[in-house]
């Protein structure tokens, strides 16, 4: 299915030390019709030289901006307006895509489908890039965990027609987004069994800030009783004093 657009799309800020990797792992996909869209919060470092460094081995296929955002769900939702293709991936610009990525996901992709979310497995690395983990979550189990954010790819059509990204959330709205998702019975979720990105460890969905999202998000969809909420909550709390 050569004739599918992919739309993929980075929110960078002040990421001079890993955006080549970001760059270099759309380069180096095997499948090549897609576009590339960063949106840059206004970074002060190297990354826009490095950006503008990399443009021409794209071949009209990379474009971007750089301006201020009210966060990184406000950028991913910037991309999302811009995309014109038919399935949109969100990669980080400290996370990178494994090689024969996109072919897969292009290849589990059903046409007659409007909305559907596929997803496959995710490598943790460490900032050596050092294997730590390998691992598919998979949509049954989103009352516990989210999906592995920088291996899911999700049709235009869902972002056009249902929700984007709330900007309530700093660091968890990917997860109400696929909870959200799960609620609706016509949205398909499409394992793919084969590593699609490279997640290095330390970035802000990691931190303690994020798990108290999470734990608010779970319970107002239900996930969790009002009395675990509170408990999580409360130990959460405990934890970021003691950090």
């Amino acid at each position: 299915m050569g004739d599918v657009l992919l739309s993929i799309v980075t929110p960078s800020f002040n990421s001079e030390k890993t955006i080549r990797q970001t760059l270099e792992g759309v380069l180096k996909q095997s499948y090549t019709n897609y576009e590339y869209i960063i949106v840059d919060g206004g970074s002060k470092d190297g990354t826009l030289d490095i950006i503008r460094e990399y443009e021409p081995r794209f071949q009209g296929r990379l474009t971007y901006t750089s301006e201020p955002d009210n966060g990184i769900y406000d950028a991913m939702n910037k991309g999302v307006r811009k995309a014109k293709g038919k399935i949109v991936g969100i990669i980080n610009s400290d996370d990178y895509y494994e090689e024969g990525c996109f072919q897969a996901v292009v290849d589990a992709y059903d046409a007659s489908l409007p909305y559907q979310i596929i997803y496959g497995e995710m490598r943790t690395v460490n900032e050596k890039d050092e294997e730590l983990a390998v691992g598919l979550i998979s949509h049954r189990n989103l009352s516990q965990l989210t999906l592995n954010h920088p291996a899911v790819f999700v049709t235009k059509d869902i972002y056009a027609d249902k929700m984007v990204y709330s900007t309530d959330y700093r660091y968890s709205s990917d997860y109400e987004f696929f909870l959200c998702a799960g609620e609706d019975s016509s949205i398909t979720f499409v394992p793919v069994y084969q590593i699609l990105s490279n997640f290095r460890t330390g970035g802000a969905s990691n931190s303690n800030k994020a798990a108290i999202e999470a734990n608010e998000i779970q319970y107002r969809h239900g996930c969790i009783s009002k009395k675990k909420y509170r408990l999580v909550k409360l130990k959460l709390k405990v934890k970021s004093i003691i950090m």
